[in-house]
């Protein structure tokens, strides 16, 4: 399980199907698949079956969300982790392109970023948070999310403005031993830099690089290793 990257756009003003429909063509046109279809509407009609749709009310992990009289929600559907601090895990560098592409298109709109469990709420996207964020990416990238083990950040862990992150302890870095008994490869030869740990099994385990993608596999406790070429 994961925290999966959320977006709303606010605006003060009717907005009609039409307008709404152009905009889900456009956000998958140029953001692929950043962007979520889904072939069933879940029973809440054909409009959810596009990236964007119009919503009375926004449900988080948290308070839910209610328009004003004369406000417009539009929900946009989006495929992949949240990303932030203490969770650094989703694309940012396309959720930052989607926010920018609607505040482009439509000036006057609000755009909101959150994800879906975990205490993570949305917070406004405005020029000052961006700056923030892509700063905060361009900085440490996901490096916090892939550290060894042993430095992953602690479940209930809290964050700026009382926001609770999961660890997800995905990955593992290092010398040794994991916690299954299996030993752990040297670091890649090429890149000089410790593998991460992406498979697991009764005797099997599978590691990789981050910098040039070369992996290994053991199918005998680390006993010994064969070259792999990670897709």
């Amino acid at each position: 399980m994961g925290i999966d990257a959320e977006m709303y756009v606010s605006l003060m003003r009717p907005v009609d199907d039409l307008e709404i429909l152009d905009l889900a063509k456009c956000l998958y046109h140029r953001f692929g698949n950043h962007m979520f279809l889904c072939d069933t509407d879940y029973g809440n009609g054909e409009d959810r079956k596009h990236c964007a749709y119009r919503v009375d009310e926004v449900i988080q992990d948290g308070p839910t969300i209610h328009a004003e009289p004369g406000e417009t929600f539009i929900e946009l559907r989006l495929w992949g982790r949240y990303y932030g601090e203490g969770y650094e895990r989703g694309p940012w560098h396309a959720h930052d392109a989607i926010i920018r592409y609607i505040k482009h298109r439509w000036p006057e709109a609000r755009v909101f970023y959150g994800g879906d469990s975990s205490g993570v709420l949305f917070e406004e996207c405005t020029d000052a948070w961006l700056a923030r964020a892509w700063a905060h990416f361009c900085a440490v990238g996901h490096e916090p999310y892939q550290q060894p083990f042993a430095t992953q950040v602690p479940a209930g862990t809290e964050a700026e403005k009382g926001k609770k992150f999961e660890s997800q302890v995905s990955t593992m870095f290092g010398a040794g031993r994991s916690d299954d008994g299996i030993a752990q490869p040297d670091p890649c030869p090429r890149c000089m830099e410790p593998l991460v740990r992406c498979g697991w099994g009764k005797t099997f385990a599978s590691y990789y690089c981050l910098t040039c993608d070369q992996g290994v596999e053991t199918h005998d406790s680390g006993e010994t290793w064969q070259k792999k070429e990670r897709n």
